[in-house]
Parts: C-alpha cells; sequence; structure tokens
C-alpha cells in the first residue's frame, strides 16, 4: 500500500516538475525513468530464453500479418494506374481531334480573311478559332498533368512492391537466423550436460596408494640388502679409499715423509 502511494506521489511531481520545468521535475522524471529500466531488466531476467526465442518466432510469424495488409492498397493503386493510362489514350485520342478541329478553324478563318467575307462570319469563326484553341490548350495540359500523376503513380507502385518483397526476404531470413540460434542453443546445452551417473573411485585410489607404499617398502629392502652383500666380504669403498689417502697427504704436509718411530710406551 506504501508503494502505490509512494508511486502516486512520484508521478504527481513529476507532472508538476515537467509542467513547470523546474529541477524537481527534472529529478523526479530521472528516478521514474530508472524505476521503469529496472522493472523491465527484471521482467526480461525472469523469462527463459526458450520462451524468448518463441515470442521472438511468434514475431516473425506476425510479419504476415503487416506485409498482407499492404496487398489491398497496392492493389488499389495498379489498378487506379491501369484505369490512368486507359484515361490518357483516350485523352490522346480527344486531343487528336481538337487538334482537327483547330487547324479546320484556323484554315476557315484564312479562307474568309483572304476573301470579301463579312466582318460577322469573320468574326463567328475568329471565336470559334479562339475557342477550340483554348480548348485544345486546356486538354494538352490536362493530359500533361495526367501523364505526371502516372509516373508518379508507378513509382510508388514498384517502390511499394520492392518493400513487401524485401520485408518478405528479411522475413525468411530472420527464420533461418532463429533457427541457427536454436541450433547453438542445444550445442552449449549438449556441452554443458553433465552425467547423472556418480562412480565412486575412493576405494581405487586408496588401493593404488598403498600399493605404491608396499613396492616403496620392497625397494628399500632391496637397496639395504645390496647394502650388505656389497659390504659383508670387507670391500673397502671408493670413497674410504679416498678419505684414508687424504689424510696421509695432509699428515705428510705437516709432519713430513719420514718420521722417527716413536716407542709405544714413551
Amino acid at each position: 500500500m506504501l508503494k502505490k502511494l509512494g508511486l502516486t506521489a512520484l508521478v504527481a511531481v513529476i507532472g508538476l516538475g515537467i509542467l513547470s520545468r523546474t529541477e524537481v521535475g527534472h529529478w523526479a522524471f530521472s528516478h521514474l525513468r530508472l524505476a521503469t529500466s529496472e522493472a523491465t531488466d527484471g521482467l526480461r531476467s525472469m523469462v527463459t530464453i526458450d520462451q524468448e526465442i518463441k515470442r521472438i518466432d511468434h514475431e516473425i510469424d506476425e510479419l504476415r500479418t503487416d506485409i498482407s495488409a499492404s496487398y489491398k492498397p497496392l492493389a488499389r493503386e495498379m489498378v487506379e494506374v491501369e484505369l490512368l493510362k486507359k484515361d490518357i489514350a483516350a485523352s490522346e485520342k480527344d486531343i487528336s481531334a481538337r487538334e482537327g478541329v483547330v487547324r479546320t478553324a484556323k484554315a476557315n478563318l484564312d479562307n474568309i480573311r483572304t476573301g470579301s467575307g463579312n466582318d460577322k462570319k469573320q468574326d463567328r469563326l475568329q471565336q470559334e478559332f479562339a475557342d477550340a484553341w483554348k480548348s485544345f490548350e486546356t486538354a494538352e495540359r490536362t493530359l500533361q498533368t495526367k501523364k505526371d500523376v502516372l509516373q508518379r503513380k508507378e513509382e510508388l507502385v514498384e517502390q511499394a512492391k520492392a518493400k513487401i518483397k524485401a520485408m518478405v526476404d528479411r522475413q525468411g531470413n530472420l527464420k533461418i537466423k532463429l533457427a541457427d540460434m536454436r541450433t547453438q542453443l542445444e550445442r552449449v546445452r549438449v556441452a554443458q550436460m553433465k552425467s547423472n551417473v556418480k562412480v565412486d573411485d575412493g576405494r581405487l585410489a586408496s588401493i593404488e596408494k598403498d600399493m605404491a607404499a608396499v613396492e616403496k617398502r620392497i625397494q628399500e629392502m632391496n637397496t639395504e640388502r645390496a647394502l650388505q652383500e656389497k659390504f659383508a666380504d670387507g670391500t673397502v669403498s671408493v670413497e674410504t679409499k679416498v678419505e684414508r689417502a687424504k689424510a696421509e697427504e695432509e699428515f705428510e704436509a705437516r709432519f713430513g715423509k719420514k718420521v722417527e718411530k716413536v716407542a709405544a710406551d714413551k
């Protein structure tokens, strides 16, 4: 309840702050944006990746609705283009006929001017020519306008067709990419998969350790036996010989090689 009241108060402060453009308003609006961002992130974190893939797949399928909605207005434009083409063709024939009327009126006017016709008839023919020429010019301008409209409509139709084709192509590419994402996800899950079969190898490790200890004791016994056999026959080792020779050398270096014999009982 307190949270709802707090949010209501915050919204009220934001409204006042935006209207007055005060520092408090900017501060409150910043907090609202932060709260909205955190709420969005929290909602996204609650959605599993499988659910998100399904949602995106559904959105891709919904693109068909958007594409289909453009068919009707495009069809209407295409029909209008065809009708305008027919109208232009009829207008061109009409202008051709009007051109004939203008030429005839001009010829009649020229003939009466060279002859001895009365002024009233000349005025009438001159008016007929002027009306025919004005009608001809108007029809020509109208025809040019129709041609300009037709050109623009054809451009828009082609642009719409290209856009629809691009959307269809992109929809197909999105489907392919989403399928590839599913495959990648499955590969990641296979790599992360662990076996549910637990093998207790503790006893095996203990046995190997005990065997290594026994093997070490046997090696020690063999080494001890070899030493006993080596020194049991009185054979002097090289180290002992070296030590004895060194002792003699040190003695002779100090007392000389020849020394008087000292009586044993002196």
